[in-house]
């Protein structure tokens, strides 16, 4: 997150130095719902943690998928042609699942049931990508003329196709905890991080309105398009991957990170004439 908002100040920054030369430069913050295919992600989610000696005897929810998730996009246009624009663009996506369950652990199977300890376990998976990239819009409202229908709503309506590609930067993080009633104590085993690096690119469609138009114009509307990102295996710090079903002698059973899906939200333009 914090590379997200390092990259929003620098563009606001760019893009008001920039503006203050060219008068033709416009900032754009959209805000999107997404969903994620997440492949072997959603399977490794649904193997109960590994622990020796353990019974799951009660899950205490049932989200066991990740399939939807939020991401900001901040991006700089230049519009050189009446109907098209380029631009640089910054993005974040992240998504979340948490799940608990109760444990009955037995330490020594040779005393079983006796040695039986019940625990709760807590575990806190996410996975996020930074993106940094160009786009372009291109305007079928300047294509098709709507700005010379006799039609007030119409001919101020905006409406364009758009293009984005970039590389991302995706991570995969998962803590576990437990807690312990005989002692009343929490003890974390396991707090792990995985990440990639791939190229990925988004096709949009996207319907505003103008609110101001003087100086200084803005204009607010509805995005939704299709995104495919999806990256090779994650690798932690040593360069080991992670593998589902713990199949380490399997090639396929190697992690990826898949945000692939239809997307949708709104947005603000804002820009200097």
């Amino acid at each position: 997150m914090k590379y997200f908002i390092i990259s929003l100040i620098t563009f606001v920054f760019a893009a008001n130095v920039m503006a203050q030369d060219k008068h033709d430069f416009s900032i754009e913050l959209n805000v999107n719902g997404t969903n994620h295919e997440m492949g072997l992600v959603n399977d490794y989610f649904t193997k109960d943690p590994y622990f020796p000696y353990t019974s799951v005897t009660k899950r205490n929810n049932h989200l066991n998928s990740l399939n939807f998730g939020l991401d900001y996009t901040l991006g700089i246009n230049y519009q050189p042609f009446h109907f098209m624009d380029f631009g640089v663009f910054a993005n974040y996506q992240s998504a979340t699942i948490k799940r608990s369950f109760t444990y009955e652990d037995y330490p020594d199977p040779s005393s079983y049931p006796d040695s039986s300890i019940t625990r709760d376990g807590k575990i806190n998976t996410q996975v996020n990508a930074l993106s940094l990239g160009i786009s372009s819009n291109i305007y079928l409202n300047k294509i098709f003329h709507l700005d010379r229908i006799n039609s007030i709503f119409l001919k101020k309506m905006i409406i364009f196709i758009g293009l984005k590609g970039g590389i991302g930067y995706s991570t995969f993080n998962e803590q576990a905890s437990n807690y312990y009633y005989s002692t009343n104590t929490t003890y974390d085993y396991t707090n792990f991080q995985y990440k990639a690096t791939n190229l990925n690119g988004r096709a949009e469609i996207g319907i505003g309105y103008p609110i101001y138009n003087k100086s200084f114009f803005s204009s607010v509307g509805f995005k939704i398009g299709y995104q495919y990102f999806k990256t090779s295996p994650v690798k932690n710090y040593a360069g080991t991957y992670l593998y589902h079903n713990d199949d380490y002698n399997n090639p396929d059973a190697k992690v990826s990170l898949d945000f692939s899906g239809v997307y949708y939200g709104v947005y603000l333009r804002i820009g200097k004439h």
